[in-house]
């Protein structure tokens, strides 16, 4: 027990982060990680990308045991889980043209561990031109997802409102919007 508060211990000071490193699961290091954890890449986008590699963004796959509908939200074609969604989708595939053209990609990104693993095979060469794709690989799925967000509340929002309209005539309810101005 001495030798344990000795770790943690500095000058009779019990140091948190000591506490916390003694006790934190330390695993190995992915190879993503010194990709996505760039001080390049907007955080939003790092974490947007963290939630990808370790395939816990709520994709449809994902929230499954909540039985929604299983298709894609961009194409409505195929299952949605995080392959499709950034790599498979009809939508996505035309988003990543664009980039791949426009940062002078030659690669097949088919996969998200596939794009970075082309990104580092690449590491000589113009270094602003490495930074540019480092950021807009991270920055493009990170707006691939916020569109698919921002594409689904506006179906659940459509959604809602028809079923609002529909409930105010079938139940006649007295609904008499206030026309007057102020």
């Amino acid at each position: 027990m001495e030798v344990a508060m000795q770790t943690v211990c500095e000058g009779g000071n019990l140091v948190p982060s000591k506490v916390y490193d003694l006790l934190r699961v330390k695993a190995n290091p992915k190879p993503w990680m010194t990709f996505i954890w760039h001080s390049t890449i907007p955080p939003k986008c790092s974490f947007t990308m963290w939630l990808v590699f370790r395939r816990r963004l709520p994709t449809k796959s994902n929230l499954e045991f909540l039985g929604l509908p299983m298709e894609c939200t961009l194409c409505g074609d195929t299952l949605e889980d995080i392959d499709h969604l950034f790599f498979g989708c009809v939508i996505s595939k035309q988003v990543w043209e664009a980039i791949k053209q426009w940062l002078r990609i030659d690669g097949h990104l088919s996969t998200l561990d596939r794009a970075v693993r082309w990104m580092k095979t690449f590491r000589r060469g113009d270094a602003v031109l490495k930074k540019a794709r480092r950021i807009g690989l991270a920055c493009t799925v990170f707006q691939i997802w916020k569109q698919r967000k921002r594409y689904l509340i506006k179906l659940s929002l459509r959604h809602f409102i028809k079923h609002m309209v529909a409930d105010l005539i079938i139940n006649k309810k007295n609904f008499t919007p206030n026309l007057t101005r102020a």
